[in-house]
């Protein structure tokens, strides 16, 4: 890995090794993707914590994609376990492992298991469809990784936070050129 410097703590090299295997497995190179995301699991000091539970759902993404879905399945069920842990849960990616774990179901025929973690899937997710939630969720998750020092997924939900801020005051000025308009219109 020619991207690594001495000079990065071995959480960053992990988180490194964690994006580079994500690209590998986005791009078909399935055995590159395994080999990095295993190196970058074993780098990690605190095995219990959200970048772990990111790199076992990439890890078991790599594992279906090679047809390998019991393997997948126990990565996954890994990810999850990590995630229930520790709340607040990011519910989108709550929902990405068990849609994922869906699809390993469902390729192991076993709808009933399949249909249960699609099920899930969607209750977690039931919640957002409301701009507000959504929001209120990424601010609870922003200061929840914040006080846990977790600076890095801290500033990410921030922006996540600002995105649908920004959306809604956007959305706010446009309802009111439409009424100023239309107020123009009728004098």
């Amino acid at each position: 890995l020619n991207v690594t410097s001495k000079d990065l703590s071995q959480r960053q090299q992990a988180h490194l090794r964690y994006l580079l295997g994500w690209a590998y497995s986005q791009t078909a190179q399935l055995q590159e993707g395994e080999s990095v995301l295993s190196e970058a699991l074993r780098l990690i000091k605190d095995p219990d914590n959200y970048l772990s539970a990111q790199i076992l759902n990439a890890l078991g993404t790599v594992y279906a994609s090679m047809h390998n879905y019991t393997q997948g399945l126990q990565a996954h069920q890994s990810s999850l376990d990590l995630l229930e842990k520790h709340p607040p849960h990011d519910p989108f990616f709550l929902a990405q492992v068990y849609s994922n774990m869906g699809q390993h179901y469902t390729f192991l025929n076993k709808f009933d298991l399949a249909i249960e973690m699609f099920q899930r899937a969607l209750a977690a997710t039931e919640e957002l469809a409301n701009p507000q939630n959504l929001q209120s969720t990424y601010w609870n998750l922003l200061e929840h990784k914040a006080t846990t020092h977790a600076y890095h997924e801290a500033t990410l939900y921030a922006y996540k936070h600002l995105q649908l801020q920004n959306q809604h005051a956007g959305q706010l000025l446009r309802s009111e050129i439409y009424h100023y308009l239309g107020t123009a219109m009728l004098k």
